[in-house]
């Protein structure tokens, strides 16, 4: 995976990854190649997630040679998911986060009342 590019606050997601985007979901597709699916971990904090990856692979004659890869991405989800129900799977290579939109994706208008408020002048004291 590519380093990740950011534009203002928001993070984008890498070049290789992808995004379905349905009525009641958005699906992420991310390429985590060379990765085993316990070699990964995936983090949400508000609505950021955070990809990474850890292995350490010894020379197969076991021998001084190990190498040490690294993996880490992070990206900005939409304002409408339900990051709570966020699950991921992982298949060959691939993994997938699945984000159920809040409300299916749709957010009805909604009128706000205006409350009116009742004071006492401070200036018109009894006292």
């Amino acid at each position: 995976m590519t380093v990740m590019r950011t534009m203002g606050l928001a993070p984008l997601l890498p070049p290789e990854a992808s995004v379905e985007r349905s009525a009641n979901e958005y699906v992420v597709h991310l390429a985590v190649s060379g990765f085993a699916q316990e070699e990964l971990e995936v983090e949400i904090a508000g609505r950021f997630v955070t990809v990474r990856g850890d292995q350490t692979q010894t020379a197969i004659d076991d021998g001084p040679f190990r190498l040490h890869e690294r993996l880490e991405e992070r990206f900005q989800l939409p304002p409408d998911v339900d990051t709570d129900r966020l699950t991921a799977t992982y298949t060959h290579g691939a993994l997938e986060l699945h984000v159920p939109r809040a409300d299916g994706g749709r957010k009805a208008p909604r009128t706000v009342p205006i409350e009116r408020r009742f004071g006492m002048n401070p200036d018109a004291s009894g006292v």
